[in-house]
């Protein structure tokens, strides 16, 4: 045993230290990778949202101002609009009383009563002109407004005293005044015609009329079977146009509540003559007037949806009146007035030329 080695004591045995195993590099990577999307994502959705909110604020703000200065403007508007005024409310005003209407003239002019011609059925002549009195521009007239009535004495229609005796009777004018010159040295101009209303009466007015100075527009119209005329010399002042159509508009009828057609009252309630004919079915009564100077018939009856026609067999002209109506009728020739007897005449009996019209 003595012999034998000695052995080392046997040493425990010591485990070997542990590896670290680093995770997976690329895991690490896409994990870091999502978080800081997800950071930056949420940050512009904040963002967005923000802006949002921050621009319909902004937006809201600002109307705000306009719309409060809208209303404010539209109420200055409503408040200052100014009144016009009546240009005419200080002129001088004529009236006739004879036939029933107004007109209006500047301060600074003046009425001039004009001579009326015998024989062409004229009731009225009159001028407003500016004072002092002096020729127009063209000379011959009076600048301003004529203001003439005559008789509708054919009884005609506005249309048809217009057409006929005025339009056609201007144009045989003129053909006969370029045959006799050879030329036209005046110029006539082109003649027009308008409907209109004076004071809610239908009126036609004419351009293009002769005229000794400066002719402007004439207006026509009938009433109470009386043909009125407003005749414009122009002035050929700067409101020339401007200051006609306001004494237009200042024309007025005086008579206007009165009834249109007045009934006239009846001469008597019995006949003269004793016998009266009729009353006939026809819708015109006929009164014929002979070479002996006698009616036929001397009397009638006759009703109030009729008409009366006037017949001239006599060698001179029948002039006379029934109701506001006149008679004008020639040798040879007939006249019918185109009116009801009821809508100018009460019942009774109503003498016309020595003829008696009896309405029942």
């Amino acid at each position: 045993m003595d012999n034998q080695e000695t052995q080392p004591p046997l040493q425990p045995a010591i485990p070997p230290a542990p590896v670290y195993q680093s995770p997976n590099n690329s895991y690490n990577w896409f994990k870091t990778l999502a978080i800081g999307f997800t950071i930056v994502a949420f940050c512009i959705a904040l963002g967005i949202i923000g802006y949002i909110l921050g621009t319909r604020k902004n937006s809201q703000v600002a109307t705000q101002p306009t719309q409060k200065q809208h209303v404010t403007q539209k109420q200055q508007v409503s408040v200052v609009s100014p009144t016009i005024s009546n240009p005419t409310a200080n002129w001088k005003t004529y009236t006739n009383t004879v036939y029933g209407f107004s007109i209006k003239y500047p301060t600074d002019w003046r009425l001039v009563n004009e001579p009326i011609p015998t024989g062409n059925n004229s009731l009225l002549d009159i001028t407003f002109t500016p004072d002092p009195v002096t020729n127009g521009p063209g000379g011959g007239m009076l600048s301003g407004i004529y203001v003439s009535i005559g008789t509708n004495t054919k009884m005609e229609t506005l249309t048809n005293y217009v057409n006929n005796d005025v339009v056609q009777s201007t144009l045989a004018y003129e053909e006969k005044f370029k045959s006799n010159s050879g030329s036209n040295p005046g110029g006539f101009s082109p003649i027009t015609q308008k409907a209109l209303t004076i004071d809610s009466m239908p009126a036609i007015q004419i351009n293009g009329l002769p005229g000794a100075g400066n002719p402007g527009p004439s207006i026509f119209f009938i009433k109470n079977n009386n043909i009125f005329t407003l005749y414009w010399e122009k002035t050929l002042q700067p409101n020339d146009d401007q200051l006609f159509n306001q004494i237009l508009s200042a024309f007025k009828f005086t008579d206007q509540n009165q009834t249109k057609n007045t009934l006239i009252p009846a001469d008597s309630q019995t006949p003269a003559s004793g016998i009266c004919t009729g009353p006939s079915t026809d819708q015109i009564v006929v009164v014929t007037f002979g070479i002996d100077n006698v009616a036929e018939p001397r009397c009638v009856k006759v009703t109030a949806n009729q008409k009366l026609e006037i017949v001239n067999n006599e060698n001179k002209t029948i002039q006379g009146s029934i109701g506001q109506y006149s008679i004008n009728v020639a040798p040879g020739q007939n006249q019918v007035i185109d009116a009801v007897f009821g809508s100018y005449l009460a019942t009774g009996v109503h003498d016309i030329v020595g003829a008696e019209i009896w309405l029942q």
